[in-house]
Parts: C-alpha cells; sequence; structure tokens
C-alpha cells in the first residue's frame, strides 16, 4: 500500500510539475547528472576530452562492420555509441516518468534512489547539422528511433558544453524513493509493464527476467 500510495503522489507531482518534462531515474541518490565521459576515474578537463573524441574515432572505425548503414554526421556519430554503451558527452532521459521510475528501483535496494526532471530546455531541432563538441547547451537531442529499445524507454538526451560538470538547469527538480519502497515498486511497475524484458526487448532480458521472478539468482 505504501508503494502505490507513493507512486500515485508521484505521479500526481510530476503531471502537475509540468507535461512536457524530461524525466531520468538513478538507483542512488549520489549519482549525479554527468555524463558517462565525465565519470573517467583518473582523468578530468582537457585530458578528458581529448579521450572523448579519441574513443569516437576508434568507434568510428571499427564499427562500420556491424552497422546496417552508417551514420550520416558527426552528431549522428555520437548517438550510436551512446547507445551502443560507448562513453560520450550525452546523457540518457525519458519522456515517461515510469520508465524512470524503473531504473531508480531497479537496483542497490539498500540505498534510496532518485528521479530527476527538467522542463523548458532547449530542443537541438537538427542534429544532423550542428557539431556535438560545439553546443553551448544544456540541451535536449531527440534521436531517430533507431531499435524498439529507444522506442520502449521513450528516450532522448541532453547534451552541455562541458561533460565533465554535472548538468545544471533552473528547472530542475529531484524526488527520492526510499529504498525501503524499491521491491514494492518494481511490483507494481511489473503490473503496469514497464518490465526488464520491456525496456530491453531481446531474449535474454525475457529469459533473466523469468528466472529473477521466480525466485533464482542469477
Amino acid at each position: 500500500m505504501k508503494a502505490s500510495r507513493f507512486i500515485t503522489k508521484l505521479l500526481d507531482s510530476l503531471y502537475c510539475h509540468s507535461r512536457s518534462a524530461y524525466y531520468r531515474g538513478v538507483s542512488d541518490t549520489e549519482h549525479r547528472l554527468l555524463p558517462t565521459i565525465g565519470r573517467h576515474p583518473r582523468l578530468d578537463g582537457c585530458d578528458l576530452l581529448n579521450l572523448e573524441q579519441q574513443i569516437l574515432k576508434e568507434f568510428k572505425r571499427c564499427s562500420p562492420p556491424y552497422l546496417p548503414q552508417l551514420p550520416r554526421s558527426e552528431f549522428e556519430w555520437l548517438l550510436i555509441a551512446q547507445h551502443y554503451g560507448v562513453p560520450t558527452r550525452l546523457l540518457d532521459w525519458t519522456t515517461n516518468p515510469l520508465v524512470a521510475l524503473y531504473f531508480a528501483v531497479c537496483s542497490s535496494p539498500d540505498k534510496p534512489g532518485c528521479i530527476y526532471s527538467i522542463h523548458n530546455i532547449g530542443v537541438i531541432d537538427r542534429p544532423t547539422e550542428r557539431d556535438p563538441f560545439d553546443i553551448e547547451g544544456p540541451s535536449a537531442v531527440l534521436p531517430t528511433l533507431i531499435d524498439q529499445r529507444v522506442s520502449n524507454q521513450a528516450g532522448l538526451f541532453t547534451i552541455q558544453r562541458n561533460p565533465c560538470q554535472p548538468l545544471t538547469h533552473e528547472t530542475i527538480k529531484t524526488i527520492v524513493v526510499d529504498g525501503a519502497l524499491k521491491e514494492d515498486v518494481k511490483c507494481w511497475l511489473r503490473w503496469a509493464g514497464i518490465t526488464a524484458s520491456f525496456l530491453f526487448p531481446s531474449l535474454t532480458s525475457l529469459a533473466s527476467e523469468l528466472t529473477t521472478l521466480h525466485g533464482f539468482s542469477r
């Protein structure tokens, strides 16, 4: 019951906050709005920015055999690299608050999770015509729906001038999810159809979900 009351209150709060907001869920409140390239354990500043371009250059060199068609611009290369887990200056968000809630409760049951929301942020309309390394930002980027995962997650990205610093914006709000509620919230989300196999559609995700659901460890 506590989980149901929390979700009702959460959705009412988010709906009143903005009907055109973007959301990001993290499983630990200590996780900042920092792009993956900015999370390197040893490098920062110019060294990190040089590494970012070096990694993207290597991805562009090695990935063509695995891609059905080549990206048309530097921005598309960055979006594809982010999609497949390469560290970039992009940060994942969603237009669906329930998807953000899933990521806030999917792990770290001993720690509180968090949902970030942001609105009234500029949108880059023609990313293929822009240089992703010359964006003042912060701005939102709506990707081409390249596969079912992006579509199901209602995904989009933000990009900022300096990926070594956490994203800041005057409209950012946070909602904390008590760690003690995480398991009940996950059950509610499963009932609502927000599951790992929906967000990451594959037989591997389905098998993992069924294994965990029926009490086996992975």
